[in-house]
C-alpha cells in the first residue's frame, strides 16, 4: 500500500523518474513491515508467555540479594494488578507458582526471551521495572 502512496507522490514531484523511485522506496518500506510482523507471528509468541517470563525475571532480582523483602513483593504485586487486573494477576501468580517456581530459572534463556521477541522500547520499559524493583526495598 505504501509503495503505491510513494509512487504517487513521486510522480506529483519527478513525473515518471519520481513514481518509479517512489514505488521502490515504498516497496522496500513495504517489505520491512511485512517482515517485522511475520518474525512476530512465526514465533508463536503469546500473553501468557510473557506475563510468566516477566514473573520468573522479577523473581530472580528479588532473590537476587539474598533476601526476599515483602516491599519487593509488594512492589511486583501492585504492578502486576495495575497491569492486568486484580483477577489476572491472580491467575498469573497462581499459574506461576504451580509452574514455573518449582524450576530453576535461567537468566541467559529469559534474557534471550525478552531479545528476540519483544522490541527494544518494551526492553526498556522492562528494565525500568526491574530497577524499580531493587529500589523498592530501599
Amino acid at each position: 500500500m505504501i509503495k503505491w502512496f510513494a509512487s504517487l507522490i513521486g510522480y506529483m514531484f519527478f513525473r515518471f523518474p519520481g513514481a518509479l523511485l517512489g514505488f521502490f522506496i515504498g516497496s522496500f518500506i513495504d517489505q520491512f513491515y511485512n517482515t517485522t510482523n511475520s518474525r512476530v507471528q512465526m514465533t508463536g509468541f503469546s500473553n501468557q508467555l510473557f506475563e510468566m517470563n516477566l514473573l520468573a525475571l522479577a523473581a530472580l532480582v528479588i532473590k537476587a540479594d539474598g533476601s526476599i523483602s515483602p516491599k519487593e513483593l509488594s512492589f511486583v504485586r501492585n504492578y502486576f494488578i495495575s497491569q492486568y487486573g486484580e483477577v489476572r494477576a491472580q491467575s498469573i501468580f497462581q499459574r506461576f507458582n504451580t509452574e514455573i517456581k518449582k524450576n530453576v530459572q535461567s537468566i541467559p534463556d529469559l534474557t534471550a526471551f525478552f531479545v528476540t521477541h519483544m522490541r527494544y522500547e518494551t526492553r526498556l520499559q522492562i528494565l525500568h521495572f526491574l530497577f524499580a524493583i531493587a529500589q523498592a526495598d530501599g
